[in-house]
This record gives structure tokens, C-alpha cells and sequence, in this order.
């Protein structure tokens, strides 16, 4: 259980390089973004 308690920074980077590449497309308008609510009543 300790090795989930520490972020591998392998995979914290990789995480942090698809964010960046996902909020590009965002500014550039190149995805489609949902409200949170419209998500949200998928799970209801």
C-alpha cells in the first residue's frame, strides 16, 4: 500500500504532458467540451 501513497514520476509526467496537450485543443477550439451538470446526468 506504501507504493500508492507516492506519485510515480513517470506517470505524473505523462499525466501532466496530456493535460497540456488537451488544454491546447481546448483554447484552439479543437474539442468539444461538456458542462459539468450535462456530464454528471449521464450517472444519475
Amino acid at each position: 500500500m506504501s507504493s500508492l501513497e507516492k506519485p510515480d514520476p513517470d506517470i505524473e509526467s505523462i499525466w501532466e504532458q496530456e493535460a497540456l496537450k488537451r488544454y491546447e485543443q481546448y483554447k484552439q477550439k479543437r474539442i468539444k467540451v461538456k458542462d459539468l451538470d450535462e456530464v454528471l446526468k449521464k450517472y444519475e
